[in-house]
């Protein structure tokens, strides 16, 4: 991709669509006609009036941006950056980061050309962040595997702390310990590894530097409170 995801415009989205037979006719002029009411893309317009399919869509965002569909088998086994991306951001922006290397860091997402989302991360990671497209099934499967209720409570409250104000970790730090201690009896785990849990929770306060630990809301921006009190 010579420039980029975010060179494409929605006319170009529009073409892609039309020349693959997706949109045609008067469905064509109907999604052009609420494109323009809504300020909309074409593309998310004929998604939300059910004039394109996901499938159909992945397959033009694709084309667009000149990457195969990821495919199921691509999605991590575990998290990429669990430390530094919320998953409440990668839920909200439909993407799931698929590796990462010191230059950049790969995402499926479902919608490619979601700037505003790519940017966040690029902002935060201080690094290129790569598109790539996947299927809107896939990604949510990939998420609940990854960072769904599926995993252990201990990983839930980890979360919990990370998204809360700094004033309310302590809180949670204390519930972390009690269930660390509750969950070794019960499935008797080695203590070593409840405290490897404690530990990465640990590492998140306030205490700890500011290029240590970047952490991104539910909106995909830091906001300058949380900046100041990781200085």
């Amino acid at each position: 991709m010579p420039d980029g995801p975010h060179a494409v415009g929605s006319s170009s989205i529009g073409a892609v669509l039309a020349s693959r037979g997706l949109l045609s006719g008067a469905a064509l002029d109907r999604a052009r006609r609420l494109e323009a009411e809504s300020g909309e893309r074409i593309d998310r317009v004929a998604a939300k009036l059910g004039l394109v399919s996901e499938r159909d869509l992945a397959a033009a965002y694709a084309e667009l941006i000149g990457s195969p569909i990821v495919v199921a088998a691509e999605f991590p086994a575990e998290p990429v950056g669990p430390e530094r991306i919320r998953r409440m951001f990668l839920k909200q922006a439909r993407l799931i980061p698929l590796a990462e290397s010191e230059a950049a860091l790969v995402v499926a997402m479902a919608d490619p050309f979601d700037d505003e989302a790519a940017r966040a991360l690029e902002f935060a990671l201080d690094k290129e962040v790569r598109r790539r497209v996947a299927l809107p099934a896939d990604i949510e499967a990939a998420y609940e595997r990854l960072y769904g209720e599926g995993r252990s409570a201990i990983d839930r409250i980890s979360d919990a702390a990370g998204e809360r104000e700094d004033e309310d970790r302590d809180a949670d730090l204390e519930r972390l310990k009690d269930l660390s201690t509750s969950e070794s009896r019960r499935r008797r785990r080695s203590t070593a590894k409840v405290s490897c849990c404690a530990s990465s929770i640990a590492a998140r306060s306030p205490s700890i530097s500011k290029n240590s630990v970047l952490r991104i809301t539910c909106c995909g921006r830091l906001s300058r409170s949380s900046i100041a009190r990781m200085a």
